[in-house]
Parts: structure tokens; C-alpha cells; sequence
């Protein structure tokens, strides 16, 4: 009888829907700031850049759909969206599309920063697919959803995929809107991503 009610309950918690974290609180626990990338290594802590503490909560938020901000450069941003992108492969999956100004700064960010922290995150590593074929710099297939990088200035990769979450980080370092007169076909990048997602 022990044994019976020990399985019933082992399959029912299977059954059970897990809780949604709140962004803050998965950041808090789960996000690990590497020395690799901060001065201030350890567990991300949002009181040091508090005029993010919003941004997260935004972003958590279904009732947002747009989070835009001018701002300066070296601000703790990008850490920002990649909070953000770690708590939705985690507890809020759906394809993403992380852009920046070129390919190559995409590139240059998967390396040196981004894979960095998902293999420092037990719970994205645990997201992680077998293959490591899978986790490519510029694309990423987690268990949950898929995460891919690009330039803004590359059309195709704006008008070819559907997304969830749109990532744009320094992205007004290309063309935001077609030019004054523009009678193409095709709309400038960052603003066909507006007008697509």
C-alpha cells in the first residue's frame, strides 16, 4: 500500500503544471555574472543597476508588449535582454530573435558573453539539447524553444522567421525606418521587424 501511494503521488507530481517564476526572482537565484564579462562577479544582483528593476518587471509582464528605451551606451542593456531571453527559455518559451547592429557583433556577443552564461545557469544547462550541435554561436535549439542571433541589417532573417520575443540592442546603428521617398518593396530591417512581429 506504502509502495502504491509513493507511485501515485511520483506520477501526479509529473502531471502537475510547474509555477512560473517571476523574472526577478529566476534572475536572482539562477543568472551567475561571470569575471569573464563584470567587475562584479556572482549571482546578478539588480541593485546595481536598479533602473532596470522595471525593465525585468515589464518584460514578465503579459500585459506588455513593447519595452523601448533611450539610453546610453554600457548601461547594463544588454545584460537586461539577456535576463530576459535566460527567464523565457526557462519558465516562458517561444522563439526568439536576438538582434543586434551587424552579424558580426552577434557573433562577437554569443561568444564571449552569451554562451558564457547559458553554460554558467544549471537551469539552462539542464535545457540544453543532447547534441551539442544543437547550441550553435548564432543559433541555439534548447529543449524548449530556439534563440537565434543576428544583424538588424539582414532583411532575410527578419522577414523568414515567426518570434515570439524580439531582442533589438544597439540597433540604431543601422537603417530604423525606410528613407524619406522609399517606394521598394522591402521595408528598412528594424523597421519591417516593427511591422512583421
Amino acid at each position: 500500500m506504502i509502495a502504491t501511494d509513493s507511485m501515485q503521488s511520483a506520477l501526479a507530481a509529473l502531471w502537475e503544471p510547474r509555477v512560473k517564476r517571476e523574472i526577478l526572482d529566476f534572475v536572482q537565484r539562477e543568472v551567475w555574472m561571470s569575471e569573464r564579462f563584470t567587475n562584479r562577479p556572482g549571482l546578478y544582483d539588480p541593485s546595481y543597476t536598479s533602473y532596470l528593476v522595471p525593465c525585468h518587471r515589464w518584460f514578465g509582464d503579459p500585459e506588455v508588449r513593447t519595452i523601448s528605451a533611450p539610453k546610453g551606451a554600457q548601461i547594463g542593456f544588454t545584460t537586461f535582454l539577456a535576463n530576459a531571453l535566460m527567464w523565457a527559455i526557462s519558465e516562458d518559451p517561444g522563439p526568439a530573435l536576438f538582434l543586434t547592429s551587424t552579424t558580426d557583433n552577434a557573433q562577437s556577443w554569443s561568444e564571449r558573453e552569451w554562451l558564457p552564461r547559458l553554460n554558467d545557469c544549471p537551469r539552462i544547462k539542464s535545457l540544453m539539447p543532447r547534441s551539442r550541435d544543437a547550441i550553435k554561436k548564432l543559433e541555439q535549439a534548447f529543449v524548449s524553444m530556439t534563440v537565434k542571433l543576428s544583424g538588424a541589417q539582414s532583411e532575410n532573417n527578419l522577414a523568414s522567421r515567426p518570434i515570439r520575443y524580439l531582442m533589438n540592442d544597439e540597433v540604431d546603428k543601422v537603417l530604423i525606418s525606410p528613407p524619406p521617398g522609399h517606394c521598394g518593396k522591402s521595408a528598412g530591417p528594424a523597421w519591417l521587424d516593427d511591422e512583421s512581429f
